[in-house]
């Protein structure tokens, strides 16, 4: 399925099947890390897919491994949270870098060489 049509089919099951209480403003769901078998290039690799349902994010993470992440909000008033949320998974994949970098340490990648 195409990005747009995969959030549309979650969003609809999530919001569907499920009863959230009401303090519950979104959803974040994540397949885990994925082998891929389609190339290692992170930008190739970078899938960022909209409807009015939500974002669907397909990340390379590390060599050969993805991420697709599910963003659904629950209501109008989360949506306008969402692109906080899409920004902020987007960037997964430097995450550890810049955890690493902060305390003075090299890359994930000079570490293992």
């Amino acid at each position: 399925m195409e990005p747009a049509d995969r959030i549309d089919a979650i969003a609809a099951l999530i919001r569907s099947k499920i009863t959230w209480p009401t303090n519950a403003h979104g959803v974040v769901l994540s397949s885990g890390p994925g082998v891929n078998f389609d190339g290692n290039d992170a930008a190739a690799q970078a899938v960022t897919g909209r409807s009015e349902s939500g974002v669907f994010l397909r990340r390379l993470t590390h060599p050969y491994l993805v991420r697709e992440t599910f963003i659904v909000p629950l209501s109008s008033e989360a949506t306008e949270h969402t692109d906080w949320w899409a920004a902020a998974y987007g960037d997964e994949p430097a995450w550890l870098d810049i955890d690493l970098a902060a305390v003075g340490l090299p890359k994930t990648a000079d570490l293992f060489l």
